[in-house]
């Protein structure tokens, strides 16, 4: 938000609005993201993908994508070092080789069905 916002506390503003928009407790959200964040940032893809929350998405027969899900899978994939977070070679007139990114191999190793609207979101 900080990119979009005036200053941090229109960011803060902002943030606690989305999350009363959607019927979430902005501080448990900003608890939450914190200590995975910390968790992600000395862990690999694969070491993160045995954590319990990452343990219950692979597993799980029914899951259904939010936004604010698919924003945090992708800090979480930069927080593990992921450098090409898209597909390149999408679109019109694209000189870029075709190539997987990050999302799409997230999407697919989390079982995930998903893919084309994190890309889009």
């Amino acid at each position: 938000l900080n990119a979009t916002c005036l200053d941090t506390e229109d960011a803060a503003a902002t943030r606690s609005a989305l999350c009363f928009g959607l019927g979430l407790d902005a501080t448990q959200i900003g608890v939450d993201a914190e200590a995975l964040t910390s968790l992600a940032a000395g862990m690999t893809k694969d070491q993160l993908f045995t954590t319990d929350d990452f343990v219950k998405i692979q597993t799980a027969t029914s899951f259904r994508y939010t936004y604010a899900f698919g924003v945090g899978l992708v800090l979480l994939m930069k927080a593990v070092g992921e450098a090409q977070i898209t597909s390149t070679g999408r679109g019109y007139g694209s000189r870029e080789a075709p190539g997987e990114g990050a999302i799409d191999r997230w999407c697919a190793d989390l079982n995930l069905r998903c893919a084309s609207t994190l890309l889009r979101d």
